[in-house]
């Protein structure tokens, strides 16, 4: 189960990272000024409570991917499901799943 979510989400960074940037879609006039964007609490507090880290540079992959239509449950189960998270509950599956 933790290979599958490691590659899901490896894959989920692969199509952020490859599809054209926000800028290169919309016209000047319609992009607007770096601004921490709703998306960007959401991740945010989603690391700290999960995690208890702060995001990384994954941020502007995981923003793409919610503005390209990834559901918030979909994202969040993404990093419910990493090895990250399992590891930080002792690598034990009923751990893990509480």
């Amino acid at each position: 189960m933790r290979r599958i979510a490691a590659c899901a989400f490896s894959l989920l960074i692969w199509m952020a990272l490859t599809q054209p940037a926000l800028s290169q879609v919309l016209p000047a006039q319609q992009v607007l000024p770096t601004q921490r964007s709703t998306e960007s609490d959401l991740i945010r507090s989603w690391y700290r409570d999960y995690l208890g880290r702060d995001v990384g540079p994954e941020l502007t992959a995981w923003i793409e991917l919610l503005k390209g239509g990834m559901s918030q449950t979909d994202v969040q189960a993404t990093i419910l499901g990493s090895d990250e998270f399992y590891y930080q509950k002792g690598r034990d599956p009923q751990t893990f799943v509480l």
